[in-house]
């Protein structure tokens, strides 16, 4: 893993991206699989070197697995700067659509589908805090 994160550094990775695409790579060569995750180009020998390494160890199911708990969609910071904008102008619907999908990840999070029963409890709490 180590030379995997030299390289995600030196592109400058999208980690939320990288890894929900990771779950859709089937050869070290999809490389293209992964692009939208990089703000520079990365070094696409080194990344297919790694990619045939991780396959290689990679069980079955691996798919799934990883899409349980590696987020489609995550909270970022420019997403609240809309949302206030918007409200400030009177409009909730930017706030609105925000909270429905940000709700619905944590819902199908905690659908029992997850890992652990840990990542259930966290979900249930952050399910209350989008509660009006």
């Amino acid at each position: 893993m180590t030379g995997l994160f030299s390289v995600l550094g030196s592109a400058e990775t999208d980690f939320t991206l990288f890894f929900r695409n990771l779950a859709k790579v089937e050869s070290p060569s999809d490389i293209e699989v992964l692009r939208p995750a990089f703000y520079a180009e990365p070094d696409a020998a080194t990344v297919s070197s790694w990619l045939a390494l991780y396959l290689a160890r990679a069980k079955p199911g691996r798919a799934e697995r990883m899409n349980a708990v590696n987020p489609k969609y995550i909270f970022r910071n420019y997403l609240a700067v809309q949302a206030i904008e918007a409200l400030e102008k009177g409009d909730a619907s930017v706030l609105e659509r925000l909270m429905r999908v940000l709700g619905a990840t944590v819902r199908r999070a905690t659908a029992g589908r997850g890992p652990c029963g840990a990542a259930a409890r966290v979900g249930a709490r952050s399910r209350r805090m989008f509660r009006a």
